[in-house]
């Protein structure tokens, strides 16, 4: 990045990541001292993908990132406790998950948690997109397509497209 001459690195660079790119993207800080701010899509402390994942260390207290969103579908199976949990325990796991990324509202039991400067968790529910399963792939239109779910794109919603880009360019001084 630091190559580009257009880019400056030392006003802040802002990063994303789904899925195990959360995971890297929770840890970006360490790495380099610039990032500023991180969007973090089907997130998690814990992994369930046959084995289970300890990501403990993507936690905002120790990573130092302190600007951090996260989002996840509430029946997220792979942040949420396996497929073979319930609809109930994957969002109780989904919601102890972003707690322990974003370290917001820990004894929150809603859906979502969120401070004044927008830094926090929301788990997107079912109603919300097209085809009625908010997963570990809530915003694409199915799990076996690479197209936006249209809510996911259109929404002005905080779990949305639209809000988390504005909120990560506005992390920017």
């Amino acid at each position: 990045l630091a190559m580009v001459p257009a880019a400056d690195p030392t006003k802040g660079i802002l990063v994303a990541g789904f899925s195990q790119g959360s995971s890297i993207a929770a840890l970006s800080k360490v790495y380099n001292s610039n990032v500023r701010a991180a969007w973090l899509l089907s997130t998690g402390t814990t992994k369930i993908v046959g084995i289970t994942f300890d990501l403990s260390c993507i936690a905002a207290s120790l990573t130092g990132l302190t600007q951090m969103r996260a989002i996840n579908g509430i029946g997220d199976p792979v942040d949420g406790g396996g497929y073979r949990s319930s609809d109930s325990e994957m969002e109780l796991i989904n919601r102890e998950n972003l707690k322990g990324v974003t370290g917001v509202c820990l004894e929150c039991t809603g859906l979502s948690a969120s401070l004044s400067n927008g830094v926090g968790w929301e788990m997107v529910p079912n109603s919300a997109v097209v085809d009625g399963v908010a997963d570990h792939f809530y915003f694409y239109k199915s799990l076996l397509s690479a197209e936006p779910d249209a809510n996911w794109d259109s929404t002005e919603e905080s779990w949305g497209r639209k809000y988390n880009v504005n909120w990560l360019l506005n992390q920017l001084p």
